[in-house]
């Protein structure tokens, strides 16, 4: 389990008491390159600091308190600096707005969505309907043959 986050500045450490999540860095190059260079970490050489296997940013630095996995959401990234407290960690706060402008992006995707689905489900059921009428006159014409051949 992580002990520390490693965003410079922030001195967040893991403990029984402690209302912070640690999330590892993505494995994903594009978006490792995008925490790192919100981490801010050198080494002593000025050279770029690359994380190990146990370091850590802590949920601190996350608009909503945790880190999200949708590419389009503000966090996907971690972009709270350590000097900034959005949330105190052992209470519970509204989401900010980037994350509730987020969400209600989401909704309305929905929404077009169940939309195209009702629509496909209407035209599937007229062309049903097409079918059947034109099956039908079929065979009334056959069937009006057949009544006129005997």
């Amino acid at each position: 389990m992580p002990t520390r986050c490693c965003v410079v500045g922030c001195h967040n450490r893991h403990s029984t008491c402690s209302s912070y999540h640690f999330y590892h860095f993505p494995r994903d190059l594009a978006r490792r390159r995008s925490w790192l260079s919100f981490v801010g970490r050198r080494n002593y050489d000025c050279t770029p600091w690359e994380p190990g296997n146990g370091d850590c940013v802590c949920s601190q630095h996350f608009i909503s308190g945790s880190k999200s996995n949708i590419p389009n959401n503000p966090d996907y990234v971690p972009s709270v600096p350590a000097s900034v407290q959005l949330v105190d960690p052992g209470t519970c706060a509204k989401p900010s707005h980037s994350v509730a402008r987020f969400e209600r992006a989401q909704q309305r995707s929905r929404a077009v969505l169940l939309e195209q689905v009702r629509l496909e489900r209407m035209e599937q059921e007229l062309q049903s309907l097409c079918c059947r009428d034109m099956i039908m006159g079929h065979l009334q014409g056959m069937m009006l043959i057949v009544s006129m051949n005997w």
